[in-house]
């Protein structure tokens, strides 16, 4: 599968483009979170937070779409490529240590003096990292995997394999979870251990796939309704479960539902297709250059979340 190498440097924009909207949809994600937990579920409040959280769902994945486009375009020796999970481990170091340092000083704000215990709570910190640290070493391991990543998205045949044994694997076999009565079945799933192809390793195929046809996905105008469709059966769907329960529920829009996987793959067409030319215009110009500064956003924000008072309930 060949790419045209020649407006590659004009998609490249289009990508920072998204990756700056996938960073706000993160942030959009941990600052709603707690109102859609809490809020009463059948307030229309709830109701208008739950379309913002769902919408903030489709921010990891579509970084991942971006990281297997930036990954996958050519071959990478397995130095180059431990040489960026080098750099990936000493980002997360550095960061976690300040992470450490900040939930040490708030633990003897909190009334904690042992020293041992605040040196304690640094190095746990450092080892385990914080809630929204899990996205670094994942990408990590994606990255181990890109070679052989790369052996299977140049191959036509193997791509579209693996994509349609990952959505099926992902995506749609996890739903036999939610019926206790075929229990059995999920043993004999669990039992063919499909675990090369499950999870975020979609993502970073489906990125580039995408990547590579869009054209042709383009001209089959079906797409729109489709995701349009997708999007007003996640909205629905999502308000009827949490109803059901009686609890906010987002198993229907959960990160590799198959909704939120033709969601997202609608916005890679769009931005794809729609922002090819972004050089000529200033503001998104603009806009681009900031994706450079996403990972620190995204790993700092929770400072800023945690220091300021948490949304009133309506």
């Amino acid at each position: 599968m060949e790419i045209d190498r020649a407006k590659n440097s004009k998609r490249l924009l289009w990508m920072d483009i998204l990756k700056v909207v996938s960073t706000f949809l993160i942030v959009l994600q941990h600052s709603v979170s707690h109102s859609w937990t809490t809020m009463p579920i059948n307030s229309i409040e709830w109701q208008l937070v739950n379309v913002f959280f769902l919408l903030s769902k489709m921010a990891v994945p579509i970084f991942i779409m971006c990281s297997g486009i930036g990954m996958l375009q050519k071959e990478r020796k397995i130095s180059e490529i431990w040489n960026s999970i080098l750099g990936l481990i000493k980002v997360y170091l550095g960061w976690m240590l300040l992470y450490g340092v900040f939930n040490a000083i708030e633990a003897v704000r909190a009334g904690t003096t042992e020293l041992r215990v605040i040196v304690n709570i640094i190095i746990k910190t450092v080892i385990f990292g914080e809630y929204h640290t899990w996205f670094i070493l994942m990408l990590a391991g994606l990255y181990m995997i890109t070679p052989f990543m790369y052996s299977i998205v140049k191959n036509r045949v193997l791509l579209n394999y693996f994509i349609i044994l990952s959505i099926v694997f992902t995506s749609i076999m996890p739903i036999v979870k939610e019926y206790q009565s075929l229990e059995r079945l999920q043993n004999n799933i669990a039992n063919i251990s499909m675990n090369f192809v499950v999870g975020y390793s979609l993502y970073f195929a489906l990125g580039y796939w995408i990547y590579v046809k869009c054209e042709e996905i383009h001209k089959k105008r079906k797409w729109v309704t489709i995701t349009i469709v997708a999007f007003i059966i996640m909205v629905f769907a999502s308000i009827l479960i949490t109803l059901k329960t009686g609890s906010a529920n987002q198993t229907i829009f959960s990160e590799f539902s198959f909704t939120t996987i033709i969601i997202c793959s609608f916005m890679m067409i769009v931005f794809q297709k729609y922002c090819i030319n972004i050089e000529k215009n200033k503001f998104l110009l603009k806009v681009s250059s900031f994706s450079k500064y996403g990972i620190v956003v995204y790993l700092v924000h929770p400072i800023f979340l945690r220091l300021l008072p948490p949304p009133p309930n309506f």
